[in-house]
């Protein structure tokens, strides 16, 4: 299956270093078209599940910035 949007709470939850490795690994081989949502606390493993970080505090828009 080819999803156009995939969205993961928490992917790095609970995950050996690995495991994390093969998560990011298997993201990054979807088609670029491919829309990859990750809602989380931890900002700095979730940048590398995407090209962009959006981060929303109180229901407002605090951080929307490309990931380099």
């Amino acid at each position: 299956r080819r999803p156009q949007l995939l969205v993961l709470d928490e992917p790095m939850a609970g995950l050996d270093r690995s495991s994390r490795a093969a998560l990011i690994t298997a993201v990054a081989a979807l088609p670029a078209e491919t829309i990859v949502v990750t809602v989380t606390h931890d900002l700095e493993e979730s940048a590398a599940l995407g090209d962009r970080v959006v981060e929303l505090g109180r229901g407002r828009l605090l951080v929307d910035r490309e990931v380099t």
